[in-house]
């Protein structure tokens, strides 16, 4: 009987050896597969993005051709040849894009499509790495809205006897939502280009009329409800002191939802004088957005001025 137990114990180990075997090269194969596969999802990616790249440039031309060329078929061109431009220069010209221009004679829809032979995926039966992008060129604001002031507000609300100050925690138009206060002023330092107050946001509120801790540096925010469209911020600004780093003023645009202080648009460093400071502003999602102004500089209750604070559709 022992060369039947022989026999059978040698079977078994040439089995178990034939399943290790049979199972190695499976995972072998699948392992080949899927790092294929993941070369090709790279290059998918790659030509995405370049493809998207090629779609917000295309549109950039556009709208910066409207302005010189009212002709619709003008600016598609030029958004087209752009287009192109680029694909070459990224390489994504490999992939064929295609890419289409629709829309009347304000904003336009751009659709690009772009397709690439798959290379190691083949062993998955992937022949084939589609990419497609979507972007919208903006016309500017219509005509008859152009340099129409959409908001205005120069801190008049708050009555004050010339060379007077005081602080507060709002106004009509603004409300505190960082620091100690608004420090409002009536010529207390110097006289007011546009009415007679003016702010200061290094707020003496915070260090010599009892508020501990909160900064002297405040913010101050509004609401503003925008249209899709080309914008400009327009206001004045004034440095209190001699000091560069004394007088920093951050103004932000942030969209109803985002953090506070988020998108930082301008920031005033020094102006020994009134000086009018020009933002231009371009809004691609009609929403309500916050408008705040921070005090950045050093931190000693004398700092940047505002004044006069507008915003314009452009031109």
């Amino acid at each position: 009987m022992l060369p039947v137990k022989m026999f059978l114990v040698s079977s078994l180990v040439r089995d178990e050896r034939g399943s290790i075997a049979a199972f190695m090269a499976l995972s072998t194969l699948a392992f080949l597969g899927i790092s294929a596969l993941a070369i090709d999802l790279s290059r998918q990616s790659t030509a995405e993005y370049e493809l998207a790249h090629s779609a917000e440039l295309a549109c950039k031309r556009y709208e910066s051709f409207y302005r010189d060329h009212p002709d619709v078929e003008t600016r598609r061109s030029a958004a087209l040849r752009q287009f192109n431009a680029q694909s070459a220069a990224l390489g994504t010209a490999d992939w064929g894009p295609s890419v289409q221009i629709s829309g009347g004679t304000g904003d336009q829809e751009l659709n690009a499509n772009a397709s690439g032979s798959a290379s190691f995926a083949r062993l998955l039966g992937i022949r084939q790495l589609s990419v497609n992008s979507h972007a919208t060129c903006l016309a500017p604001t219509p005509p008859s809205l152009a340099g129409t002031l959409l908001f205005q507000d120069g801190f008049e609300d708050i009555v004050l006897a010339y060379r007077a100050w005081t602080v507060v925690q709002k106004t009509v138009a603004w409300r505190v939502t960082d620091g100690a206060a608004l420090e409002i002023q009536a010529g207390t330092v110097t006289p007011a280009l546009e009415g007679v107050n003016f702010a200061e946001l290094d707020s003496e509120y915070g260090w010599r009329i009892g508020n501990p801790g909160k900064s002297a540096n405040s913010a101050i925010t509004t609401d503003i409800r925008f249209r899709v469209g080309y914008f400009e911020l327009r206001y004045l600004y004034r440095s209190r002191t001699a000091r560069v780093d004394d007088n920093i003023i951050d103004v932000y645009l942030d969209r109803d939802g985002e953090p506070l202080q988020t998108h930082l648009i301008d920031e005033a460093v020094f102006s020994s004088e009134w000086e009018e400071r020009v933002v231009p502003l371009r809004i691609t999602v009609a929403d309500t957005y916050h408008l705040t102004f921070k005090a950045a500089g050093v931190e000693n209750t004398t700092g940047g001025l505002i004044d006069n604070i507008r915003i314009y559709y452009a031109p």
